[in-house]
């Protein structure tokens, strides 16, 4: 029997030690239903205290403003350069209005002056082509070199060819029929200067015979 005592105790206090063990980590088994929904209720107190703490916090940061837009100051347009007045390109000599190359009613002239250089009659006009064309060029300088090349060794109605050709191209269709003109009146000259001077020298080898 006693034997059989010894034996249980150990069984006996290892069921007590396993109680208690239990006891101290889920807590009390009989605990009630309100306990367990008051601890709930606090948690949840907590998390929402929380919660309104945490979105205080970002309310209270101060929002970064986007940087502000800054339009380039405006560069000022450089000055345009003031035209300076032309002289009348009739030759007249008269001062015209910036931008203008003749005054009121002087075109007019200076096409009479240069048809009748052309037709190679007497003008209307006192403004030769030289005249003409000294005006133009006074206006506009970068001609220079195309009016003026051979200029002395043309003739007055080829001069006023030049002009119109540099300085007024608008007006040769009209002036189509005088340049004609002027090439076949050139050409007959050409030829009865050539007939004469074969003729002078035929006469000076007769008398030199």
């Amino acid at each position: 029997m006693s034997q059989t005592r010894q034996t249980m105790t150990p069984t006996a206090t290892l069921g007590q030690l396993t109680e208690a063990e239990l006891r101290t980590l889920t807590g009390d088994v009989n605990e009630s239903d309100e306990s367990r929904a008051d601890r709930a209720a606090i948690r949840l107190s907590k998390t929402i205290a929380k919660g309104r703490a945490d979105r205080q916090a970002k309310a209270d940061r101060p929002t970064p403003q986007p940087a502000a837009k800054t339009r380039p100051e405006p560069v000022a347009a450089a000055p345009r350069p003031r035209r300076r007045p032309g002289v009348c390109c009739c030759g007249c000599g008269a001062e015209t209005n910036p931008g203008s190359s003749f005054l009121p009613g002087h075109d007019a002239k200076a096409k009479a002056s240069l048809t009748w250089a052309i037709r190679e009659r007497p003008r209307t006009q006192d403004q030769a082509p030289d005249a003409i064309a000294a005006a133009w060029l006074a206006n506009h300088p970068r001609d220079e070199a195309a009016m003026r090349e051979g200029w002395d060794k043309l003739s007055e109605a080829r001069q006023a060819e030049r002009v119109v050709r540099i300085a007024f191209p608008q007006w040769l269709g009209r002036m189509a029929d005088d340049l004609a003109e002027l090439t076949e009146h050139e050409g007959v000259a050409t030829k009865t200067a050539r007939q004469r001077a074969e003729r002078a020298e035929r006469a000076i080898g007769s008398d030199t015979n």
